[in-house]
């Protein structure tokens, strides 16, 4: 039985005329009257007595109002808990990040999703972009800001910013102060986590392109304050965005380099993983994280980001 029809009869027996409940519904009065006609033929029977007064339940009309009273007390009541549901929001949010966007991001994204969704739960993860990508995979992250992966193919996602990459130095280095070639580069010893993706890739990609084996020092899948600490103990270099390492930076305990090299980027994405149902909600969840992206890139708090053609973030 056709429940939209069942409604409608309901609606037009309280009503007692066509024209009343078609005002009240918001409907066309043809629409109304096509679907009690489907109706009345779908149970075999005349439910209207109808004249120029109006419509008038026939006998078998009033039982079958008694029922639909019963049904059409269910839907609104069904409809008005996923309304409730709708606006408390998701039960839980999950979001992962890669340490450096988090540290750029989670804070403020914390205080947005809980004005929107203050019954929400938050669950903030930080880690490697392998362990990241498993995550989103398993459908144990809701949603992720990583650096773009190149297993592309196993998520969705939709690119916000472009990030410059920089050489970060010991304080004591003679290095260049203005720009390093990527040969320069690749001479230094380095700290880089051992990750097949990320910095390590990214290193090993411009390697190949250029001819120069990298020379890795220590591979460190750490934080990246760790990788920074080691950097500032003078057991290498690494390779960073400003905005992972801005506090030792206005500190003096360690010196960054720009990179003088076109593959200098890395791509920041908004993930979810392909295939699995999102969280309720999710657009909105999305729509939140970027603006809020937008929000920390217009104020300054994450420099050197611009966001990338198309951006599907409003900065």
């Amino acid at each position: 039985m056709d429940l939209v029809a069942l409604e409608f009869f309901y609606v037009v027996a309280q009503a007692g005329s066509v024209s009343r409940a078609a005002s009240d519904l918001g409907v066309e009065q043809s629409t109304l009257t096509r679907h009690i006609t489907r109706l009345e033929h779908s149970v075999g029977m005349r439910l209207f007595h109808r004249s120029g007064r109006g419509m008038v339940l026939t006998e078998k009309g009033q039982a079958m109002f008694r029922a639909a009273e019963e049904v059409v007390g269910a839907l609104s009541r069904a409809r008005r808990a996923a309304a409730e549901l709708a606006a408390g929001g998701p039960a839980k949010i999950t979001i992962a990040s890669q340490p450096t966007i988090a540290n750029a991001t989670f804070g403020a994204i914390a205080h947005a999703l809980k004005h929107e969704f203050p019954k929400s739960k938050l669950r903030f993860v930080e880690g490697l972009g392998s362990h990241i990508i498993d995550m989103l995979q398993d459908g144990d992250v809701d949603v992720a800001l990583l650096y773009q992966p190149t297993q592309s193919k196993l998520l969705d996602y939709e690119e916000l910013l472009r990030e410059d990459l920089y050489c970060i130095c010991p304080a004591s280095s003679s290095v260049p102060r203005r720009a390093l070639s990527g040969a320069d580069l690749l001479s230094l010893p380095m700290v880089l986590p051992s990750t097949v993706h990320g910095l390590k890739t990214w290193l090993e990609a411009l390697a190949q392109e250029i001819g120069i084996a990298p020379n890795i020092a220590i591979e460190c899948d750490g934080s990246t304050h760790l990788m920074s600490r080691l950097v500032q103990q003078n057991h290498g270099y690494t390779i960073l965005p400003m905005a992972a390492v801005k506090n030792e930076l206005a500190a003096g305990t360690i010196k960054a380099v720009k990179i003088d090299h076109p593959r200098a980027t890395r791509t920041v994405v908004l993930a979810t993983p392909r295939g699995r149902p999102q969280v309720d909600s999710y657009w909105k969840v999305a729509h939140l994280i970027k603006q809020t992206v937008a929000q920390l890139v217009q104020s300054g708090q994450w420099p050197n980001v611009q966001p990338t053609p198309g951006s599907a973030c409003p900065v």
